[in-house]
């Protein structure tokens, strides 16, 4: 009988090792997986990081370029008409402050849109 109880002892401990070692498998697991979801949440952030930081990058540049073409294209109508005209360098600068307005009616409106 004892022997009986003795087998029965060893069956259930190596049962509930068996279960312990499950169970130390699937928080392993588990662990992993938790580790595996912040690895992307934070791949996640970085990309949003990225593609805010190529947005303002995007931005500064279409500020640059606008503000540059508008004084630049106010200054080559200048010089056609001075050209045309034969007057000194007058209509180069009245196109030029005209061109320079443009600009800063174009810079209101593009931050108008960022809003």
């Amino acid at each position: 009988m004892q022997n009986g109880k003795n087998e029965d002892e060893n069956i259930s401990a190596n049962t509930n090792s068996t279960k312990t070692g499950n169970e130390s498998n699937n928080n392993e697991k588990n662990e992993k997986n938790d580790k595996d979801i912040k690895d992307i949440k934070e791949k996640n952030e970085r990309k949003d990081d990225n593609h805010f930081i190529m947005k303002a990058l995007a931005q500064f540049t279409q500020l640059g370029i606008t503000m540059a073409s508008c004084v630049i294209i106010g200054l080559l109508i200048g010089k056609f008409f001075d050209w045309l005209l034969g007057t000194a360098p007058w209509f180069m600068i009245i196109f030029a402050f005209i061109g320079s307005g443009a600009s800063l009616k174009v810079l209101y409106d593009i931050g108008k849109d960022w809003k």
